[in-house]
């Protein structure tokens, strides 16, 4: 279901076609499917969704517990396109469908979201192209355990939070594969937290991920 103002028609539409596209690209990526029919808001006036997230840097938001999406169709322009968008906030709902919040960590939760809509994340990144190459070279970077229950408020800490998740589970990937990381997701499910599923599949801990990560 899509709730949107009378001038977001075209959109809403849009988004009805591409949701069974998008819906089987993420149940052949994480061999899961979603429980449910999500909500999909769109916001036609960026102060309101501004006001209804309680922030400026978000363009999307997912909601799991009430099973929905808001996205903030004012910004929908390159490189936050509708589609992009939707496909990232629902591989959000995927997850935590499937995951318990507490063992979801959210640097894992972030991460996978942007991967699986190439790259694009729920918050304005082009503020500052370099942070994250500039806190690793400066050992100022934010530790994993760090990022697993919750994210900085302060902007320039979230929008490293942003860069270190994509660009960690995108070095689980190359370096260990899709089905690696798809086989982890599943010990969460099962009730294994981060750590054990790291070492039972990798023999790693979360500091010789992040150490591995850093080289």
């Amino acid at each position: 279901m899509v709730y949107f103002d009378k001038r977001l028609a075209a959109p809403a539409r849009d988004i009805l076609l591409m949701y069974p596209v998008i819906s089987r690209d993420l149940e052949h990526s994480f061999r899961w499917r979603l429980s449910y029919r999500p909500t999909i808001v769109l916001i036609r006036e960026r102060n309101s969704f501004d006001e209804m997230i309680g922030g400026k840097l978000f363009v999307a938001l997912a909601i799991p517990q009430k099973k929905c999406i808001i996205i903030d169709y004012a910004r929908m322009k390159h490189p936050f396109t509708l589609k992009a968008t939707v496909k990232h906030e629902l591989c959000h709902l995927l997850l935590h469908d499937h995951i318990q919040t507490d063992t979801l960590p959210r640097w894992l939760d972030e991460g996978i979201a942007q991967w699986s809509s190439d790259g694009l994340a729920e918050i304005i990144m082009h503020r500052d192209r370099f942070i994250l190459r500039r806190a690793v070279l400066t050992g100022h970077h934010i530790r994993l355990e760090d990022l697993h229950h919750y994210f900085p408020r302060n902007e320039d800490a979230l929008l490293l939070a942003y860069e270190e998740s994509k660009n960690i589970v995108e070095y689980l990937i190359g370096e260990y594969g899709i089905e690696m990381l798809v086989d982890i997701l599943h010990d969460l499910k099962e009730g294994r937290d981060i750590a054990t599923a790291l070492s039972d599949r990798l023999s790693l801990s979360l500091n010789d991920l992040e150490e591995q990560w850093l080289q």
